[in-house]
């Protein structure tokens, strides 16, 4: 599907989308809708430095990516909305909390590893300040095992690195 190419050189910025596309290869107008028309229902649009890289069936593409490129995935689900906000406000209540001190945070470490591994460090430390109706025992220890789980993967990543 598409012409671009299927292997994106490593850009300083590298991420994709992941769900259905609706795009069209020529004129509608011209050559017709079934002959324009590109359906890919589970389809994957690579993003390197602001621009579109690749695109074609997620099966094909998510092996070309290098480890750890962040993919946001945007396939559609059954919407039922009420249900979907007494499920999403609970994050969106974390999320006013957590924002700010995001925005003020500063991280430490002359690495992404290191950086990563401070903010760990940092959110579990800070986990008791924050206050509010959703600061429950739950939730922190949510965080305390985000925190905890953020940590091994550091070590995961920097024990693959010393193979």
């Amino acid at each position: 599907m598409g012409g671009l190419s299927a292997r994106p050189e490593a850009p300083a910025t590298l991420h994709a989308l992941r769900g259905p596309v609706l795009t069209w290869r020529g004129d509608p107008f011209v050559d017709g809708v079934e002959a324009s028309r590109i359906h890919e229902p589970d389809a994957l649009v690579v993003i390197a430095d602001g621009h579109i890289a690749a695109f074609g069936p997620a099966e094909t593409l998510l092996p070309t990516l290098p480890a750890g490129t962040p993919v946001a995935e945007h396939r559609r689900n059954a919407h039922r909305y009420l249900r979907d906000a007494t499920q999403e406000l609970p994050g969106i209540c974390v999320l006013e909390d957590l924002l700010p001190w995001l925005v003020e945070l500063r991280l430490e470490g002359d690495s992404y590893a290191e950086a990563y591994f401070s903010l760990s460090v940092l959110l579990e430390d800070s986990l008791a300040g924050f206050s509010g109706f959703i600061w429950t025992d739950s939730t922190r220890e949510y965080f305390h095992c985000m925190a905890a789980s953020m940590r091994a993967w550091v070590a995961a990543c920097r024990q693959m690195a010393a193979v």
